[in-house]
């Protein structure tokens, strides 16, 4: 054959059986559907716990953890479709990307979207991730039926995740403060014009310096933990159940 009798042609032509052969032994991986990262789990119940001012459930964290092997499964499986392949949120996520990594580099945005898709930079972005989930979902609903649920369902889902959508319970008032190397006459003198209904302004006239300030709105009982101690918010607690 006269194609093989040339050194270039042998050349190529070894050059595409090895590369089929490297495709074909080594082919691309795929992102791995595990268990949930510990770290993002703790990262979410943290920023929940900052919303809720309460500490969670145990629920609330099954919640959590089951959400993000949701959120995983969807991003692995649009990877493998290639759905975000041409999303043109992620091409100019990853295209910004490349940019800031190499500011004086000139090359132009398909050429460094190209070398985003090598590097696999889409698979540790936290934006193109919720990106992806988002896109899935929004077909997840689009190729299903609607399905309006009865008042039964909805009182029964409501019934089982109940703890979401408890709020902790908010106070608001004023106080006055004293050291507690303060005199008992001193004390006792402020105590008597409080129960007398002195004003708030007037009886922290005689009271000390509270650098948290003197009134306090909407404020959760972790909140008044933080500031005033805990056996002070466990106190209030208690005084509110009876």
């Amino acid at each position: 054959m006269r194609f093989f009798r040339s050194i270039a042609n042998q050349f190529v032509f070894a050059g595409v059986v090895l590369f089929i052969l490297n495709l074909w032994f080594f082919p691309e991986p795929k992102p791995q559907l595990g268990p949930p990262n510990p770290e993002r789990v703790q990262l979410q119940a943290e920023a929940l716990q900052q919303l809720q001012q309460t500490q969670l459930t145990e629920q609330q964290i099954d919640l959590i953890k089951k959400r993000e092997l949701r959120e995983e499964l969807l991003f692995v499986e649009a990877v493998e479709r290639g759905v975000i392949d041409q999303d043109l949120v992620v091409q100019r996520r990853l295209i910004r990307n490349m940019r800031f990594m190499s500011p004086e580099r000139e090359a132009t945005d398909e050429e460094l979207l190209a070398e985003a898709w090598e590097l696999r930079l889409h698979l540790a972005d936290e934006v193109v991730r919720r990106r992806t989930v988002q896109v899935m979902e929004t077909l997840i609903v689009a190729t299903q039926p609607p399905y309006t649920p009865t008042d039964a369902e909805l009182l029964e889902e409501y019934n089982s995740r109940i703890s979401e959508f408890e709020e902790p319970a908010r106070l608001s008032f004023a106080h006055v403060f004293l050291r507690p190397d303060t005199t008992d006459e001193r004390a006792e003198t402020l105590v008597k014009a409080v129960k007398a209904g002195a004003i708030p302004d007037e009886a922290r006239s005689s009271s000390d310096v509270f650098l948290a300030g003197y009134r306090f709105r909407n404020s959760s009982l972790l909140d008044i933990s933080r500031q005033f101690g805990d056996q002070f918010a466990i106190e209030l607690s208690a005084k509110l159940s009876d």
